[in-house]
C-alpha cells in the first residue's frame, strides 16, 4: 500500500478525504494502525472556528494496535492494542512524585495545532508515549 485515506482540513471550515503517505517509524517510534477515533469538541472547534491549519489532521482521542516499529525499538510492541499519552510525564515534580503523572508541572500542553492526528489509517508515535490496551 503507497498511501492512505485521511480526514485532512482543507480551510475555510472544510475537511476532505485525501491520500497521504504511510509514516515510516524512525529509532524509538511505532507505525500504528488506528482501529478507533473519536471526535472530540477541540476537533470540533477547531474545523467549525477556522483554528486549524490547512493540511492539519486531527484526532487526539483514539486507540489501534502496533503493527512496525523503528530500529532499536522493542520489537515485543508488534501487535499489542495501544492508546497514546499525549506526552510522557516529568516523573519528578511534584504532582509525579504524588502518583499524578497526568497532571505532570513539567509536560508540555498538547499540540493540537501540529496537525498529526489520528482521523487516518496510520499514526507514527514514539514508544514511550504508548500505553498497552489489557484484554477484554
Amino acid at each position: 500500500m503507497s498511501g492512505m485515506p485521511a480526514a485532512v482540513y482543507t480551510g475555510d471550515g472544510n475537511v476532505a478525504v485525501e491520500t497521504l503517505p504511510i509514516p515510516e517509524p524512525v529509532s524509538g517510534e511505532a507505525l500504528v494502525e488506528v482501529s478507533h477515533c473519536g471526535i472530540c469538541g477541540t476537533d470540533l472547534h477547531l474545523v467549525l472556528e477556522q483554528y486549524a491549519r490547512a493540511g492539519s489532521v486531527l484526532g487526539h482521542e483514539w486507540a489501534g494496535t502496533v503493527v512496525a516499529v523503528g530500529d532499536n525499538a522493542d520489537g515485543a510492541w508488534v501487535g499489542t492494542r495501544i492508546v497514546a499519552q499525549p506526552a510522557p510525564a516529568c516523573g519528578a515534580c511534584r504532582a509525579c512524585r504524588r502518583g499524578r503523572p497526568a497532571v505532570c508541572l513539567r509536560k508540555p500542553p498538547p499540540d493540537h495545532f501540529a496537525g498529526r492526528g489520528a482521523f487516518c489509517r496510520f499514526v507514527v508515535v514514539p514508544i514511550a508515549r504508548l500505553l498497552a490496551v489489557p484484554a477484554a
